[in-house]
């Protein structure tokens, strides 16, 4: 796969997730990533960054007239002991990668990529990795803005905290730059997910990460417990 190919691979699998403010305008926005598990589609994000007073919402499109059709995380629910948040997903909501122009006009629209539970492993140390997120909770009229952050030359270094670290190739250009990426989803360049961007690293290069292939059994269960709280609709 090409270095290209990889690239949108990363795009495609970061679902963004914003939150309304008590004045019902977003003023927030970090990742996730949907998995399908035979029991049931599953979105998965990082636990801490859901904290203060609000609504999550995972992002589905912008529709006519610039309106953002959501899908309501009402009943999310954290996993004991791992720095994640799961809720079910019906198959009917498909989110939607947008290229948007001048007053919400959309130019490009492809559907965003959803993770079998299967392609679920530990990471490899002869391997590289990347992920996608929008980083910024900057608003501008209905919308949370900011900029595409994508890398792709993640080297896994080992384990802190219960967390895998990568190496950035790179030094770390400030938890600014990568704020609203918490939750993306890391992958290795054929698509096999491993885990979510945490956070920082105390190492100066690297970032920490939430590993995903020990608790896929936790993830299914705890989201299925979730699944008898009353659903709410597109709005």
């Amino acid at each position: 796969m090409t270095l290209r190919d990889a690239r949108r691979r990363f795009v495609l699998t970061s679902i963004p997730l914003v939150r309304t403010g008590t004045n019902g305008f977003p003023d927030n926005a970090v990742s996730g990533c949907l998995i399908q598990f035979p029991e049931a589609r599953v979105l998965v994000t990082t636990r801490h960054q859901l904290s203060g007073e609000g609504n999550w919402a995972l992002e589905v499109e912008t529709v006519d007239g610039g309106q953002t059709r959501l899908f309501s995380l009402d009943g999310i629910v954290p996993l004991d002991g791992p720095d994640l948040a799961v809720r079910t997903v019906p198959t009917h909501v498909l989110p939607v990668l947008q290229l948007m122009a001048e007053r919400g006009r959309v130019i490009h629209a492809e559907p965003r990529m959803i993770v079998r539970h299967d392609r679920i492993t530990l990471p490899n140390r002869r391997r590289r990795y990347g992920f996608a997120g929008r980083s910024g909770r900057d608003r501008v009229d209905r919308f949370v803005v900011g900029d595409l952050r994508v890398e792709f030359d993640l080297k896994y270094v080992g384990d802190e905290d219960a967390c895998f670290i990568f190496d950035l190739g790179k030094d770390h250009p400030g938890d600014d730059h990568y704020r609203g990426c918490s939750g993306a989803p890391i992958l290795d360049r054929e698509g096999t997910l491993v885990a979510l961007v945490r956070g920082p690293s105390r190492r100066p290069r690297a970032i920490t990460a939430v590993p995903l292939y020990p608790h896929r059994g936790a993830i299914v269960a705890r989201a299925s417990e979730a699944a008898a709280i009353p659903r709410f609709p597109l709005r």
